[in-house]
């Protein structure tokens, strides 16, 4: 007799059961199997490299540069905040070499070190570029023989958004001149002192000297 197939669910005992720390260190794992790793990009980069030299066979050379051309732009884009793959891919064809440089400039102006700098570096060229752009739009329409009302609100639009970036430009700016700058240490020798900075007056008389005897 052929026995019955049994339609209670599995049990699950206390060996096969995961904490949801073991699953998510699972799911991390296995991450680096994903095609938006960066790491599996330059590992596939590096062995096309090898394949593309070693191969002889035109059609398969051929099919190796395309895989190396999809890697590499997988890895210049990961690595953005090194390459600016996607500072340049923000801005027009015409910027991008200036906003290269632009940024390379301020990396170097700055001293550049640390991820949350190199960031700010790309949004304040990033400004910079929105800022000549509007300003050309605004010239193009500011024309005694193109006036009309719809270029009046053309230029009212660009004006806006030319503002804005100038505002973002010098806030980034601001923020960048910040963080290099060196630590303020104040040291107080007089019985009183005012910190414009902070808006606060400052007392160093000693409590216990000036107590009623």
């Amino acid at each position: 007799m052929s026995k019955k197939k049994s339609n209670k669910p599995a049990v699950i005992t206390q060996s096969n059961k995961h904490t949801d720390q073991e699953m998510k260190e699972l799911c991390l794992k296995y991450m680096k199997y994903s095609n938006y790793d960066p790491q599996k990009a330059l590992k596939a980069f590096g062995e096309g490299i090898q394949k593309m030299r070693q191969e002889k066979d035109e059609k398969r050379m051929r099919g190796i540069l395309a895989d190396l051309n999809e890697n590499s732009n997988k890895v210049l884009n990961a690595l953005s905040l090194e390459s600016k793959y996607k500072l340049l891919e923000s801005v027009p064809a015409v910027d991008r070499s200036f906003a290269l440089q632009m940024s390379r400039d301020l990396e170097l102006e700055f001293e550049v070190k640390s991820p949350t700098e190199k960031a700010l570096v790309q949004m304040a060229t990033l400004a910079f570029c929105r800022i000549q752009r509007y300003a050309q739009l605004c010239w193009r329409h500011d024309k005694p023989n193109s006036i009309s009302n719809e270029a009046n609100q053309l230029i009212s639009i660009y004006a806006k958004e030319l503002d804005r970036a100038n505002r973002q430009f010098i806030t980034t700016i601001q923020v960048l001149k910040q963080f290099k700058a060196p630590p303020l240490n104040i040291r107080v020798n007089t019985q009183n002192a005012f910190v414009a900075h902070n808006q606060q007056n400052i007392s160093n008389i000693n409590p216990e000297k000036n107590a009623p005897q």
